[in-house]
């Protein structure tokens, strides 16, 4: 089946790179159907082996260049990321044959009570299992808490590294992006 949306030709612009990387996160987090909606997140796992699963992406804060997700307070990636903060997202658009890894650091936040109250009644079910994420179950039947609120939180990444790849038959492009005190630096990189 062809693609919906064809690949663009490569980009030969650092500065037109970035803002193409811009879109992308932003119609992830605003679009459900966007494949960039779902990313990777990996970190770096309680026994120091590496750990990755698939989030979905709430927000993007180009700004402060912030990426949200939800999670439930119990997930072993909480504890995961209290323990060290230091994580990976990876996105990939097979359409647009660009994938974009994002390197920084996540902070798990305790007190969205107000967004809390803007989540789909079938989502905050998520939330309210009694047993946590990924415990051992004598069956898939689920026991429900009487609400989720306590267990809901916020991932915010906040990546300072942004590894752009564009795949084409006319030649793949890559760059990287690194934010510092004296703001962002671009480079091309091989593929």
């Amino acid at each position: 089946m062809p693609p919906s949306h064809p690949a663009p030709p490569p980009v030969d612009d650092l500065d037109a790179t970035l803002v193409e990387a811009w879109r992308l996160l932003g119609r992830a987090a605003a679009d459900p159907a966007s494949p960039l909606h779902t990313p990777v997140l990996a970190t770096i796992g309680r026994d120091g082996a590496p750990e990755a699963r698939t989030v979905v992406l709430r927000a993007f804060d180009p700004a402060t260049r912030a990426l949200t997700f939800y999670t439930d307070a119990r997930s072993p990636k909480v504890a995961e990321l209290t323990a060290d903060p230091r994580a990976t997202v990876l996105l990939y658009d097979p359409d647009a044959k660009v994938q974009l890894r994002l390197t920084g650091v996540a902070t798990v936040t305790v007190g969205a009570a107000a967004l809390w109250e803007t989540i789909r009644a079938s989502s905050r079910l998520d939330y309210a299992q009694a047993a946590a994420p990924g415990a051992p179950l004598a069956s898939p039947v689920l026991v429900s808490l009487p609400t989720g609120a306590p267990n809901f939180r916020l991932i915010i990444f906040t990546f300072g590294a942004l590894d752009w790849l564009r795949l084409s038959a006319a030649g793949h492009r890559r760059a990287r992006f690194v934010w510092g005190e004296g703001g962002v630096s671009a480079t091309w990189l091989a593929p």
